[in-house]
């Protein structure tokens, strides 16, 4: 391979040639090196690293600080890791900042600068040349656009594409219409975050974007005390103009409480289980409740998609050559079940009739129960693939993946509605990882797509600078236990697994029976959370109870921290945790807050 020119694309098919007799140096290695061909390096040497809340919880949510007044330069030192400023222009037609003393937002910036991110909501067209040419002016794209206009955040992200995006919905109604649709306008706008208002977000709602490669944020209400049902609920971000109540609520967690537990993508459907990449396989997948069904598209001779990985059939199946030189037909007479040599154990010599499935087959099983996750192994045959999903009404339920920065954006280009995810593997970086975790990021996020990583490239700094710019973040392949917990611990969105099993039987959420209790003087009262799984019913247990507002000094909690004891007439609230296994190891859960009541 020789390299063509010292512009680094990040394609390979762009930057190298296959060239059997290279010029001189053209490999860049020796003492005739061509140095005017190695390209120089986009590493960024002013990367913003923002603080983590001092918490015990894995990953814990991003505070954003909402600016209301006073000193903006005082909010960024507080402890928040981005700052919500409402953009506006004033009499002189300078932009603003629409709250508190009105500053100039280019004031507003400089006093951010290294210490927030900053969050600009706009909702007049007329203001993006302005905001960005004030950005640009200072070199500034580390920033998030918002708007409830996607037309606003769309026309920001095609002025410079290192913008981010967040769409701000202030929803009458959230039911399944509006969630799907909700995905598709987020996507289009070219977007990674949804914000939400407090009272239309619940553990459901967030996991539902979640699944689709949405961050969901969520605004606290003004003079109002949520942050504890937030943080249960599993959101990312809490804006709130009292980030420091948010930051002392999370400094009360105990250490080892999940929040998130990952995101499960059944890797080929279940191979340890049945034949991978077999219909046998995916359905085993949707069966256990596998949250995302991942598997790799291939086109044949006679122009069908089909789902195999490799581009040869000898490892899967009994037939020999490349699987685009193959019909449709031919490659439904080959068996599909094949010992694999590095997994001779997940070998199920019963089944005899596994067969090469078609993308179709797989879109129709999976229709209404599980997320797809859809590599495209090669170039070229993207529209039908658009096709296929556009057909079977999957567009929000579909997550198109490469490696190939080319393919997504066809894909992009064909329908903005889908969602992309880039596939990258290597290793970690030895220097400048915080440098790295920015390019990676920006990377993504030029194409508007989420990561799918080799657990190889992983680093805590590449998962806390992800998380704070709304990045979701999946690594593959994950089998072992051990890999599971510093997935977790590391913060990861999802693993990708041949084991999917192992994590499909772990609870996805607990929950409080009811909102809010009465109780009489002098009772005793052992409380209960509702344990949530995938497939399995759901379960109660005992809890331990956390006090969470107590200054009528109404109730007590008894000394096996399972009991609430009332004793004088007032009003509580408390929080229930439950411990739960996850990936080999026990993990905390919590409810949201419950309202107690002592008559």
């Amino acid at each position: 391979m020789e390299r063509l020119t010292g512009e680094d694309t990040n394609d390979a098919s762009k930057d190298f040639v296959d060239q059997p007799n290279p010029t001189p140096g053209g490999l860049l290695f020796g003492p005739d090196a061509l140095v005017d061909k190695i390209p120089k390096s986009d590493l960024k040497d002013n990367v913003l690293i923002v603080k983590e809340p001092e918490t015990g919880v894995v990953s814990p949510v991003t505070v954003i600080g909402c600016y209301q007044s006073g000193d903006v330069s005082a909010l960024a030192s507080s402890g928040v890791s981005s700052v919500f400023l409402i953009v506006g222009k004033n009499i002189d037609g300078q932009l603003i900042v629409s709250a508190g003393d009105r500053p100039l937002l280019a004031d507003a910036l400089d006093q951010l600068a290294n210490k927030a991110i900053p969050i600009l909501s706009i909702e007049s067209k007329e203001l993006v040349p302005a905001v960005d040419q004030l950005l640009t002016e200072r070199s500034l794209t580390d920033v998030h656009i918002v708007s409830s206009n996607p037309e606003i955040v769309r026309a920001m992200r095609e002025k410079n594409d290192e913008y981010r995006g967040a769409i701000l919905d202030g929803v009458d109604e959230l039911d399944l219409a509006k969630q799907k649709q909700l995905v598709k306008t987020v996507r289009a706008s070219k977007s990674n975050v949804l914000i939400l208002p407090y009272d239309r977000v619940n553990a459901e709602v967030a996991r539902y974007f979640r699944l689709r490669g949405i961050t969901v944020w969520a605004i606290e209400k003004a003079g109002t005390v949520q942050h504890h049902d937030l943080v249960s609920m599993g959101v990312r971000g809490i804006i709130s103009a009292q980030p420091e109540t948010v930051l002392s609520a999370l400094a009360a967690y105990p250490t080892e409480t999940l929040t998130q537990p990952p995101i499960v993508y059944a890797h080929r459907g279940i191979p340890s289980k049945k034949p991978e990449n077999t219909m046998y396989s995916f359905q085993e997948a949707i069966d256990l409740g596998a949250d995302i069904v991942e598997t790799d598209i291939h086109k044949t001779k006679d122009g069908k998609l089909v789902l195999i990985h490799d581009f040869d059939l000898e490892r899967t199946t009994n037939g020999t050559g490349k699987v685009k030189d193959y019909t449709l037909a031919e490659l439904r007479a080959l068996v599909a079940n094949k010992q694999d040599p590095e997994n001779p154990d997940w070998y199920q010599p019963e089944i005899t009739d596994a067969r090469i499935p078609t993308l179709d087959e797989l879109l129709e099983a999976a229709k209404g129960k599980a997320v797809l996750d859809l590599e495209a192994k090669s170039i070229g045959y993207e529209r039908e693939i658009i096709e296929a999903i556009e057909a079977h009404d999957m567009v929000e339920d579909v997550i198109l993946c490469s490696f190939s920065s080319e393919v997504l954006n066809r894909f992009a280009a064909l329908n903005p509605e889908v969602g992309l995810g880039y596939v990258l593997s290597g290793s970690k970086p030895e220097t400048k990882k915080d440098q790295y975790a920015e390019k990676l990021v920006t990377d993504a996020i030029q194409l508007n797509a989420q990561y799918f990583l080799d657990q190889a490239i992983l680093t805590p700094e590449l998962a806390r600078y992800a998380k704070h710019r709304g990045l979701p973040l999946g690594v593959y392949t994950v089998n072992e236990n051990a890999q599971i917990e510093e997935a977790l611990r590391t913060g990861v969105s999802g693993v990708v697994t041949d084991y999917a099993q192992r994590l499909l039987t772990a609870p996805i959420r607990v929950d409080a029976p009811q909102s809010s209790l009465e109780l009489t003087a002098g009772e005793v009262k052992p409380l209960e959370a509702i344990i949530d799984y995938r497939v399995a019913e759901d379960q109660l247990a005992p809890a331990r109870i956390r006090l969470i507002d107590n200054h009528d000094a109404a109730v007590e909690v008894a000394a096996d921290g399972k009991s609430l004891i009332a004793k004088k007439a007032g009003t509580a609230k408390v929080q229930l945790s439950v411990e739960v296994p996850s990936g080999g190891k026990t993990w905390k859960m919590v409810t949201t807050v419950i309202e107690v009541k002592v008559n």
